[in-house]
Order: C-alpha cells, then structure tokens, then sequence
C-alpha cells in the first residue's frame, strides 16, 4: 500500500514536473515571440521613416527642378528682351545712319 501511494506520488510528481517543463517552453517561446514582433514592429517603423525621407528628399528634388526650370525660363525670356533690345538698337542706328547720309547727300544747300 504504502509502494503504491510512492509509485503514485512519483507519477505525480513527473506529470507536474513536465507541466512545468511544457508551461516553461510555452513561456519562453512566447517571449521569443513578443521579441520577435517587437523586432519587427521597430523594423516597420523605421522602414515607414526612411519612406517619408525618401519621400521628403523626392518632393525637395521635385521643387529644386521646378525652381531650376523657372530660372531657366526667366533667363529665357530675359535673352529674348535683350536680342530685342539690340536688334531695336540696330535698327535706331541704321535709320540714324541712313538720315546722316541723306543729310550728307543734301549738303551744301542749294544757293
């Protein structure tokens, strides 16, 4: 009798001790687990913030593009005015040159 209550004190005993054991390996692997999704909720997070800079640093290039093209049109326009200007200045030369010349032309007057 008293063997037997041993023999099941010992079963007993195993079967805690491999409770303990299993609800031991369950706790760790869910703190693997917990490690785990931390780790990749961290690598999600700086993946989300190296998207926005890229996005940051695509925008910034977009609106330096924007502005180098603006410039590119003023300094455009601004060659066109100056052509503009000189070809108006040759031609207030010529019809300067061309009134000399007929004034050339006339001289001396006539007695």
């Amino acid at each position: 009798m008293e063997r037997a209550r041993e023999t099941e004190q010992t079963e007993i005993d195993e079967e805690v001790a491999a409770s303990e054991a299993t609800l031991g390996a369950t706790r760790r692997e869910q703190r693997v687990s917990e490690r785990e999704r931390a780790v990749s909720a961290r690598e999600h997070r700086v993946d989300k913030r190296e998207r926005r800079a890229g996005a940051r640093e695509r925008e910034a290039d977009r609106r330096e593009l924007k502005a180098a093209e603006r410039e590119r049109a003023v300094d455009r326009r601004d060659d066109e005015a100056d052509e503009r200007d000189r070809e108006a200045e040759e031609r207030e030369r010529d019809a300067d040159q061309r009134e000399i010349r007929a004034q050339q032309a006339d001289w001396p007057p006539p007695d």
